[in-house]
């Protein structure tokens, strides 16, 4: 479930991307274009689309849609709250989470 988890990080934080004000948080000297912007939003959709199969293929697909949604909702509530306190290590995390994945797969 922690893979659910990840991947339901990056695509909170893919959709957050694709918003100017977000994007300005990390990066204030550069400016969101709008083929980035919907590169952002495309794959933070289909991160959030790849963790709910994840998650539905662990516990079925009643239980892995309830359970992808409350993983949504933990990675969105941590990525708010560094977004507000300490913006960069939005990217830190999303770092570690991969690499705690690749270790995990390891």
């Amino acid at each position: 479930m922690f893979f659910a988890f990840t991947l339901s990080y990056l695509s909170c934080l893919g959709l957050c991307m694709a918003m100017q004000r977000h994007f300005q948080q990390l990066w204030p000297q550069k400016k969101l274009s709008p083929p980035l912007a919907r590169l952002f939003s495309t794959s933070g959709w289909l991160l959030l689309l790849g963790a709910i199969i994840l998650a539905s293929q662990f516990e079925g697909i009643a239980v892995g849609l309830v359970f992808s949604a409350g993983l949504f909702s933990a990675a969105a509530f941590i990525l708010i709250l560094l977004l507000n306190f300490a913006a960069r290590a939005v990217l830190i995390t999303a770092a570690l989470l991969i690499l705690l994945c690749v270790v995990l797969l390891v």
